[in-house]
């Protein structure tokens, strides 16, 4: 019995030597060089070899014995510098061709900046450098191609490094990857744009400063630091604004990104003029048409709620034109469509309640008033129709149109279609 006991304690001992015997990361470090060596000996038959390269690389660097070693990561910046060459000239061949990793310029760049880091002596920074030189170049080239892509936030990270590899090699007295300043500030510039476009506000407010503080400036600047200071700093976005249209009177972002600034605080009276201006900047944007003639609907209902008659009227008539104008131009524009029925919708319930003051008076002078006051109200009902029902057949589900729709129908004692109105805002609760 104490024989076999012992057996199987063998047994056990040396099943747990074989469970915990090292993986060779050393062996694989060797392979994975001799990949690349093969790659770029003949790229076109040795295809297979760099990917094989980056998948052993990768998990040396990852292993306790080589998280630290400048020739581990060295030989892993190569390799992804070898596989972001591949991908640079697939896009020269064609702008649509596949990036199948968007990251894999980042991965030499972080490579060799882990060399750098980690070097102790020079020629492993010197090596870290020259990596770096070749990287940015793939990275650039990479980084417009995502842009153009769409994928704003992989560009930011590609012009990003670059600017950081410019930066290192400054300061380690080496050439630049910009020869002029001008071109560092360009970067800079298009680092900041893509930074906007991924909502990535912090990094986009970082390089529209920069570019401020050294003189560089253009209209995408100022509307960037707008957009990042108005919930922040109101007061401070307002003065970026201001700064960016007195510089620069004719460009229409800015123009516009005041538009919507003073439409979000309910400055009516100060975007006429605005505008105006933007009507002659884009006289086929439909969209400017349509808000010019929303700023004078909104001026009409606020005179008709202080009982100003004059200004109410005045502006009933500017509101009611540019919309007829905006329809002109696009006689399919749902919001133009609506908004000119619900014009007339709220011109005959601003009629209802002089009507209603009339009701009581039974005299025949009273009545007539009544008569003549319901008729007129009838009236823009019967105009705001065909405008609501124009507007169902552009957006069929649009509850304001809907119930608008159900209203007019019961008033002309149509009462089918008030009730099929009524059936379908049930369905859309």
């Amino acid at each position: 019995m104490k024989k076999i006991l012992f057996i199987l304690l063998s047994i056990a001992f040396v099943g747990s030597a074989v469970a915990q015997e090292a993986h060779d990361y050393k062996k694989d470090l060797k392979k994975a060089k001799k990949f690349l060596s093969k790659y770029i000996f003949d790229p076109t038959e040795n295809l297979d070899k760099l990917s094989k390269a980056a998948s052993l690389i990768d998990g040396v660097v990852q292993s306790e014995d080589y998280k630290l070693s400048t020739k581990a990561w060295t030989l892993r910046g190569k390799i992804y510098n070898e596989l972001a060459a591949r991908d640079e000239v697939q896009l020269q061949l064609n702008p649509k061709n596949e990036i199948k990793d968007p990251k894999v310029a980042l991965k030499a760049f972080n490579s060799f900046i882990k060399t750098y880091e980690n070097a102790v002596k020079k020629y492993q920074k010197k090596d870290a450098l020259k990596g770096l030189r070749e990287t940015a170049r793939y990275l650039n080239s990479i980084g417009y191609a995502l842009y153009g892509r769409k994928d704003f936030k992989s560009a930011y990270e590609n012009f990003n490094a670059v600017l950081k590899i410019d930066d290192l090699l400054k300061e380690n007295d080496k050439k630049p990857v910009f020869s002029k300043d001008e071109d560092y500030l360009n970067e800079v510039y298009i680092a900041g744009i893509a930074a906007t476009s991924a909502n990535m506000q912090d990094a986009a407010k970082t390089h529209f400063e920069y570019l401020l503080s050294k003189g560089y400036d253009k209209p995408v600047v100022y509307e960037g630091l707008f957009k990042y200071y108005l919930e922040k700093d109101p007061a401070k976005a307002e003065e970026y604004l201001n700064k960016g249209r007195a510089k620069y009177p004719e460009e229409t972002s800015l123009l516009f990104a005041e538009i919507n600034y003073y439409l979000k605080k309910g400055e009516m009276d100060k975007l006429i003029d605005k505008l105006k201006l933007a009507r002659e900047k884009e006289p086929n944007n439909v969209s400017i048409v349509v808000t010019e003639a929303n700023i004078y609907d909104n001026i009409y209902q606020k005179a008709l709620d202080s009982n100003d008659v004059a200004k109410a009227d005045e502006y009933f008539a500017k509101a009611k034109k540019t919309y007829e104008e905006a329809l002109e131009m696009d006689p399919k524009n749902f919001i133009a469509t609506y908004s000119m029925g619900a014009l007339y919708y709220n011109k005959a319930a601003s009629v209802l309640k002089e009507v209603n003051q009339l009701a009581d008076d039974f005299s025949k002078e009273g009545m007539k008033k009544y008569e003549a006051k319901k008729k007129e109200m009838d009236g823009y009902f019967d105009q705001a129709l065909p405008y609501f029902e124009k507007a169902r057949t552009l957006n069929p589900k649009d509850r304001n149109t809907l119930i608008a729709l159900k209203e007019i129908y019961a008033r002309k004692n149509m009462m089918d279609k008030s009730k099929e109105c009524k059936e379908l805002l049930d369905t859309l609760q």
